[in-house]
């Protein structure tokens, strides 16, 4: 009977920096096989192989984003709250930047950072560049777990 490990190492496929689960995955892209007769996310079980077993409350983000790697190096155990700071897709309100949009009332660039389930306001801006800059440095002051502006 084969390892875990080498059921692993069967079923991936290095892509760029990443290593690819070429197995089944859920409709999310998230990797899973079956282990002891029930359903496991590949990712969480190279994490747990790699440190021990995860504490509940904690979810394994994909710092390269990537929902199919399986790469340790790009696995990091943190709090859904961390999780969701590292979202790198969500609100860019049409500007190319994460929390900044364009006022048309005021022909300026408003940045606005969602966090614990209330918005902090970063002023209003006249270029597109400082906009983004004031945005990035409030999420360094709220967040915990800011990868992608940086």
């Amino acid at each position: 009977m084969k390892t875990i490990e080498e059921r692993i190492a069967e079923n991936v496929e290095p892509l760029n920096d990443c290593l690819i689960w070429t197995g089944y995955k859920t409709a999310g892209g998230y990797a899973h096989m079956s282990v002891d007769g029930r359903k496991r996310y590949i990712h969480r079980l190279v994490l747990e192989m790699a440190n021990g077993p995860l504490p509940a409350g904690v979810v394994v983000d994909h710092k390269c984003r990537n929902t199919a790697c399986v790469k340790l190096e790009h696995l990091q155990a943190v709090t859904v709250k961390q999780n969701q700071e590292n979202l790198s897709r969500h609100g860019r309100g049409g500007s190319g930047h994460r929390g900044v949009s364009w006022c048309a009332q005021t022909r300026t660039w408003k940045v606005r950072v969602h966090h614990d389930g209330r918005a902090y306001w970063g002023g209003r801006h006249a270029s597109l560049d400082a906009a983004g800059a004031a945005a990035v440095a409030l999420r360094d002051r709220l967040f915990t777990n800011n990868l992608d502006d940086h």
